[in-house]
């Protein structure tokens, strides 16, 4: 028993545990920095509390959050060193948690800043390389093709990102 006690506190799961290119805290600071850009291009859907919305919260942490249009994504973080490094509203309580997964938290920031944007025929107008050209609602011009001959209408806008649909 003894011996089963000391393997598994010798390959226990810390911070400093690697995949052999990344420490779980490196990820985990890479995620808070990456998360804060997020914040900060989008403070009128930002917030930020050192306690839930019950008056609970773990130790020395705090939560973030962005409301995406398909719902709350959120992450808690330690104080020190990352409360600084959001830049957005300070509630006293955060909101009450929409019970959103991990999975779901990640879809929904992929849904920000990418809306739908419809794409015009450019009435037949063709490219100097005698390739179809379709109009952005961002004012974009983009053609795509498959190969030499088949011409297709993108499926994202190259300028804006946003999901193109049909007129």
């Amino acid at each position: 028993m003894r011996k089963r006690d000391e393997a598994e506190r010798e390959h226990a799961v810390t911070g400093d545990t690697s995949d052999g290119y990344h420490t779980f805290n490196e990820l985990y600071h890479h995620r808070a920095v990456l998360f804060s850009v997020i914040v900060r291009d989008h403070p009128e859907l930002a917030w930020k509390s050192k306690a839930h919305h019950d008056g609970t919260m773990y130790d020395g942490m705090f939560i973030v959050g962005i409301e995406t249009p398909d719902g709350q994504a959120t992450y808690h973080y330690d104080i020190d060193p990352y409360w600084e490094m959001f830049d957005c509203k300070e509630l006293e309580r955060a909101p009450e948690w929409d019970g959103h997964t991990p999975d779901e938290a990640i879809e929904r920031i992929a849904t920000l800043g990418r809306g739908t944007c419809k794409i015009h025929d450019c009435e037949g107008s063709f490219s100097a390389v005698n390739r179809p050209v379709w109009r952005c609602d961002c004012g974009a011009f983009m053609t795509q093709y498959t190969d030499a001959t088949t011409y297709h209408k993108p499926r994202f806008c190259p300028n804006c990102g946003r999901k193109v649909v049909s007129e």
